[in-house]
């Protein structure tokens, strides 16, 4: 039987060249893949709600609440815009289905990064009259945000909304 020689060092390639290169070869992956990991449960937990047994005993309540928000047909505009100084400047026109502006309404916001919620900011419109809500939030970077939306009347929710809000530099 023939033996494999190294054509750089002129020296037979041994069980233990293959095995050791073989151990350096998947320590490297393994390492690599240990970083990753750490870095990926470090920036995000993968969890949307705290809990989820406590999200479902809610979820019928959020239903109904969707009915009753579809059965208004009130017409609600969001506009975002984001300025090099990292200000957000997010506006609301609200109208009932019949083209009436929406006053007294108090709404908030809340901006979501996606992949990491220490960077959410969450703020309150004011009223600018007309059914127009205008909020300015400082220290949002460029990217992708969640935008959710809701306002009440009184203590009860009466409107709610998510969008994909993207910031350019």
């Amino acid at each position: 039987m023939g033996e494999i020689m190294s054509e750089s060092t002129g020296r037979p390639i041994t069980g233990w060249h293959v095995l050791i290169g073989l151990v350096i070869f998947f320590g490297i992956v393994m390492g690599v893949n240990g970083v990753l990991t750490y870095y990926a449960l470090k920036s995000w937990s993968g969890l949307e709600v705290e809990s989820s047994y406590e999200a479902g005993k809610v979820y019928p309540d959020e239903i109904a609440a969707a009915r009753q928000q579809a059965q208004k047909a009130w017409k609600v505009e969001v506009s975002a815009r984001h300025s090099a100084d990292r200000i957000a400047t997010i506006e609301i026109s609200a109208r009932d289905s019949g083209e009436t502006p929406l006053s007294g309404l108090a709404f908030t916001g809340r901006l979501m990064r996606p992949i990491n919620s220490a960077l959410d900011h969450t703020f309150t419109f004011e009223s600018a009259g007309r059914g127009l809500y205008t909020a300015s939030v400082e220290g949002v970077d460029a990217g992708q945000w969640d935008l959710i939306v809701e306002a009440e009347d009184g203590d009860k929710r009466v409107f709610r909304s998510r969008n994909r809000v993207m910031f350019a530099e």
